[in-house]
């Protein structure tokens, strides 16, 4: 199916040629417009795209959302939440954006500008986030970067930069 184009290149295709710049201070317009509505005036309505990857067995499936949660009845402030499923086949919130522009992996409120929690803790060092520079990105040296870790990773204590080289941790 085509929209705004006589040749499709994929199953649906939407183009739009209006000439427009972007601006990140005003609400751009919209080429792909997206509307749920009803009236029941509760906050925590939402408006979601799904996406679906099936395999020959119809059971066996890839799926992920993105949703526009409106946040208040007032519909002032809202977020945006992207959810996959699992290997179990259970659905969760993987990453928040707050309307603050917070950015949460791991938790639906982020209390600040990236907040990553979960995961396991590694040798007591915190939640490992893994900067890599190897092809493919794989990392057999460490890279953890870690802040505010205390024991098994709590928060409340000093913070900390810890690097792994060659297997060996250092503490600075």
């Amino acid at each position: 199916v085509g929209i705004g184009t006589t040749g499709p290149g994929a199953k649906l295709h939407i183009e739009d040629t209006t000439a427009a710049t972007y601006s990140p201070t005003a609400f751009p317009n919209a080429s792909i417009y997206v509307r749920k509505y009803d009236n029941s005036g509760l906050a925590g309505e939402y408006a979601a795209m799904q996406f679906w990857a099936t395999s020959n067995n119809a059971a066996a499936h890839g799926a992920g959302a993105i949703s526009l949660i409106q946040l208040a009845n007032d519909g002032t402030a809202s977020d945006f939440a992207f959810s996959l499923r699992n290997a179990a086949g259970a659905y969760g919130e993987k990453v928040r954006i707050t309307s603050t522009g917070n950015v949460g992996i791991g938790t639906t409120g982020p209390g600040g500008t990236l907040d990553v929690r979960g995961g396991t803790a590694s040798s007591g060092h915190g939640i490992p986030i893994i900067l890599s520079a190897q092809a493919g990105g794989a990392s057999s040296n460490g890279g953890n970067l870690v802040f505010n870790a205390g024991p098994n990773g709590a928060s409340g204590a000093n913070g900390q930069i810890i690097f792994g080289i060659g297997g060996v941790i250092t503490t600075t």
